[in-house]
C-alpha cells in the first residue's frame, strides 16, 4: 500500500490513526507527561504499518522518544 515507511506518516490514514492515539492519551507523553512535541511511538511493528492496532501506539514527547531509542 506505501512504498515506504515515510510515505505512510505522510500519509491521511497516518494522521487520522496519530489524532487518535494523541487524543487517547490526552496530549500527554506516557513517560514524563509532557505536552511539547508529541510524538506516536510504535512499541512493535506490524509486517504492513497501516495494519498496527492502535494499543501499539503510545504518546511520547520528542525528549523520550529519542532517549528510547537510545536506550533501545
Amino acid at each position: 500500500m506505501f512504498e515506504t515507511y515515510k510515505d505512510y506518516l505522510a500519509s491521511h490514514l497516518w494522521k487520522a490513526k496519530r489524532q487518535m492515539i494523541l487524543d487517547r492519551d490526552w496530549h500527554k507523553c506516557k513517560r514524563c507527561q509532557s505536552k511539547q512535541l508529541l510524538r506516536v511511538h510504535h512499541w512493535e511493528y506490524p509486517e504492513e504499518l497501516w495494519t498496527e492496532s492502535m494499543d501499539i501506539l503510545y504518546t511520547m514527547c520528542n525528549d523520550c522518544h529519542t532517549q528510547y531509542h537510545n536506550e533501545h
